[in-house]
């Protein structure tokens, strides 16, 4: 965790702490600032208006509350060290759409049925947290994980769950409830069942619909059940979801396009005496690598 991020995460604890004092930590830090009102700007479908100010973060931390803006940052940390360290891994990419999609869906299930918007799109931004980990952890690349992918396991949740008896939503709870993300969110991954919970499912729902294609058995499905009893004919969920699918790549892109405009530092992170033993070649090949771009948004 940064140093902001842990700053953020004290004053957050201490009930004399001000909404002005909690703006202030946060814009020590422009990137993570334009990042967090990118992501907060989408709880009311406008990620592309950021304007990095204090009044604006003060109005962003008033809407989503303390809790809200902790999640937020502590999603955003996790997103960039993703972004920036591993641009190649179509899976952890895969899952950072993913949640995009999770967040917008939910939120405009909520919107409709009078759910709480903001704390269902926070809680569908951190649905599979603990699948993010889980490929930026060294599991993916050990024999033993690699060795049951190869012999009899064809999903990675499963070999996981072989391998450790955990799977992603296991992983995922067990993070909510260290890093206090969300109530919200501990009570979806935990199977409650409320006004809140049932439109992050709802959410979840369409995100996974989707990715089977919109003539698929689950979207009709979703069409004729879900939507059904929420009083949508079939032309009116269908752009529902079209739309919601729009606003998540929006968002994407958005969110994208801020990473990559920072400078990238390749060695900030190793020690001067292996920088020196390290030969121009290898210096190309790690530049080339941070450098080149990387996409988000699913086709």
């Amino acid at each position: 965790m940064s140093g902001t991020l842990r700053a953020i995460n004290d004053v957050i604890n201490k009930d004399s702490t001000s909404t002005k004092q909690l703006a202030d930590i946060i814009l020590t830090d422009v990137a993570l600032t334009a990042r967090v009102l990118t992501i907060a700007n989408s709880i009311q479908h406008n990620p592309a208006a950021v304007t990095v100010s204090e009044g604006a973060l003060v109005q962003a931390i008033v809407r989503i509350g303390f809790g809200g803006l902790r999640a937020i940052c502590i999603s955003t940390a996790i997103l960039d060290s993703v972004l920036k360290e591993m641009p190649h891994h179509p899976e952890l990419l895969s899952c950072i759409f993913q949640s995009f999609e999770n967040a917008v869906h939910g939120r405009n299930v909520a919107n409709v049925t009078g759910a709480n918007a903001e704390e269902v799109f926070i809680a569908g931004l951190l649905q599979n947290i603990g699948e993010m980990v889980f490929w930026c952890s060294a599991i993916p690349k050990s024999k033993e994980y690699q060795d049951l992918r190869e012999s009899a396991f064809d999903s990675p949740e499963k070999a996981l769950k072989k391998l450790s008896g955990l799977d992603f939503n296991d992983i995922s709870i067990a993070l909510s409830q260290e890093w206090r993300l969300s109530d919200l969110l501990l009570e979806s991954l935990e199977g409650e069942i409320n006004i809140n919970t049932k439109a992050i499912h709802l959410g979840r729902g369409i995100n996974e619909a989707l990715k089977e294609g919109w003539d698929s058995a689950p979207i009709k499905k979703l069409l004729q059940v879900q939507f059904s009893e929420m009083g949508f004919d079939i032309m009116a969920a269908m752009k529902f979801m079209r739309d919601g699918d729009a606003d998540a790549k929006v968002l994407a892109a958005s969110y994208e396009n801020l990473v990559e405009k920072e400078p990238v530092d390749v060695e900030s992170d190793v020690p001067e005496a292996s920088r020196m033993e390290k030969t121009g070649e290898e210096n190309e090949v790690r530049k080339a690598a941070a450098t080149k771009k990387t996409s988000l948004i699913r086709p």
